[in-house]
């Protein structure tokens, strides 16, 4: 009988053992774990990317990763040159309101929207 306790706690640990690594073996051979897997990028034209438009410099600062979506590369370049001189305040330009949010390194972040689409860029220092 004293045998069977140690044979006993050997099952119960190979058991508990067994039934840990019971939800990491759904996952299926080769699937990068959840909490790492890259996160997904707007293709150009997207909804939420839109046409990528490049960048526009105005003295001492610049705006870059220009997205427009329903307005033209030209619209949106003037779009955020107007951002020149803000101060991070709400701003209108070619029908579109601009609501500036704070980004990373003091920089702002813009989305302009409208009836005739949306604009989104990185404005700051060069």
């Amino acid at each position: 009988m004293r045998a069977l306790g140690p044979l006993l706690l050997l099952l119960v640990l190979a058991l508990a053992l067994a039934s840990c690594g019971a939800e990491s073996a759904e996952e299926p051979a080769g699937a990068p774990p959840a909490d790492t897997a890259a996160p997904e990028q707007a293709a150009p034209g997207d909804e939420a990317g839109g046409e990528g438009c490049g960048r526009v410099e105005v003295p001492g600062h610049e705006a870059v990763d220009l997205r427009a979506d329903g307005i033209d590369c030209a619209t949106a370049r003037e779009v955020a040159a107007d951002a020149q001189g803000r101060g991070r305040a709400p701003y209108q330009a070619a029908g579109l309101a601009c609501e500036p949010t704070d980004a990373a390194d003091g920089d702002t972040t813009y989305a302009c929207t409208g009836d005739a689409g949306r604009l989104t860029f990185l404005y700051g220092v060069r």
